[in-house]
């Protein structure tokens, strides 16, 4: 059942012209594969596995996309905080998660996604942004280091720095160099 629903929600001749395909995927994102990770949950232990999702529900896109993930980490008892959005005098700190990495760079680089924290600055010369990411192997972050300095290139980001040790990649760019040099630097 599963298949058939991101079968239908791949057709686009539903999907108005002109539409970008990352918004319409992450209004898609919920029903579709929130559903498939429902049913997944329910084919392994009926209502009182939706039960236990719902006492303890996914913690990231990463756990949605791969029910797998989620099951293990219930399994181990481990508990990770829920990841927070805030947003106050010009600034948004949030957390993109798997399923957003994937559509803006590739589901190849998005498969190795650990953590993340972006945050947002909007300045009086406009916007900087400032991103963690920790990934699963020292070549996930590679992956993605290569990915978003391939597409920062081509949208003609200014000020662009990235830093990679081990799993974590440090990315910036932006108007605000001296907040971009201070950020790589002190990691």
């Amino acid at each position: 059942a599963a298949h058939r629903l991101r079968e239908a929600a791949a057709r686009s001749d539903s999907v108005p012209e002109g539409i970008p395909a990352y918004f319409v995927e992450s209004l898609q994102f919920p029903y579709v594969e929130g559903l498939a990770f429902v049913l997944d949950a329910f084919k392994s232990g009926g209502w009182k596995a939706l039960d236990a999702v719902h006492a303890n529900p996914p913690i990231s896109t990463e756990e949605i996309l791969r029910p797998d993930r989620y099951r293990l980490r219930v399994a181990q008892g481990k508990s990770v905080p829920e990841p927070q959005t805030t947003q106050a005098d010009g600034e948004l700190v949030t957390v993109l998660g798997e399923f957003h990495w994937s559509l803006l760079l590739g589901e190849y680089v998005g498969e190795g996604w650990g953590l993340d924290r972006v945050v947002i600055r909007r300045g009086k010369h406009g916007v900087t942004v400032l991103a963690e990411t920790s990934w699963d192997s020292p070549n996930d972050a590679r992956e993605y280091s290569e990915a978003i300095a391939a597409l920062l290139e081509r949208k003609k980001a200014k000020n662009v720095r990235t830093v990679t040790v081990g799993t974590k990649v440090l990315a910036a760019w932006g108007s605000d160099a001296k907040a971009i040099a201070s950020f790589v630097k002190k990691k």
